[in-house]
């Protein structure tokens, strides 16, 4: 029989990981929590070829290798039963990480999640199926940028500014202790 190659996988993640998806609700997104809000863990593990090397990311965001990503289930798939959110986590990663990088990890994701709330009275709205709805925030920052344009055109480049902005901020704020 002839080895073959084995496409993206994905699993139901329950035990540790799941408990600590609870802890950072509890820690960080109490208000997930206290408005019943349902999360679905998923673990991704990559594209393998017949000799079991990776050979495509479990996860990527537009067009971009991610370490996870989460998404807001259709209304049509929470009436169907599902939980109101999925977050996927590249099975592959996961276990390089750090138990503080993992808890990191999930953090972010769930940075990502915004109720839609009535405009008038400020109150979260709820779908057809009773369900808190819910959006997807943006990042406060994102960049792009080359590295061909940086070498280039240096400190007049946005690439080297938006660096060099980041870096006055993240010792402004203390992320960057001893700088």
């Amino acid at each position: 029989m002839e080895d073959i190659a084995v496409p993206t996988t994905y699993e139901v993640v329950g035990g540790e990981v799941a408990d600590m998806v609870r802890d950072v609700i509890k820690k960080w997104h109490p208000q997930l929590g206290e408005n019943g809000v349902t999360l679905d863990v998923m673990f991704a593990k990559g594209h393998r070829d017949k000799y079991g090397t990776t050979t495509r990311p479990a996860i990527t965001v537009g067009g971009y290798v991610a370490q996870a990503s989460i998404k807001v289930n259709s209304l049509k798939e929470r009436v169907r039963g599902a939980s109101d959110v999925t977050l996927l986590i590249d099975g592959d990663n996961w276990k390089d990480l750090t138990p503080e990088e993992q808890e990191c990890l999930i953090d972010h994701e769930l940075e990502h999640l915004a109720f839609i709330r009535d405009k008038k009275i400020g109150i979260i709205k709820t779908d057809d199926a009773g369900r808190p709805k819910l959006k997807l925030r943006k990042h406060d920052w994102q960049f792009g940028g080359f590295n061909a344009v940086a070498n280039r055109h240096k400190q007049i480049s946005s690439e080297v500014q938006f660096i060099a902005g980041l870096g006055r901020r993240a010792v402004e704020q203390g992320w960057l202790p001893g700088f």
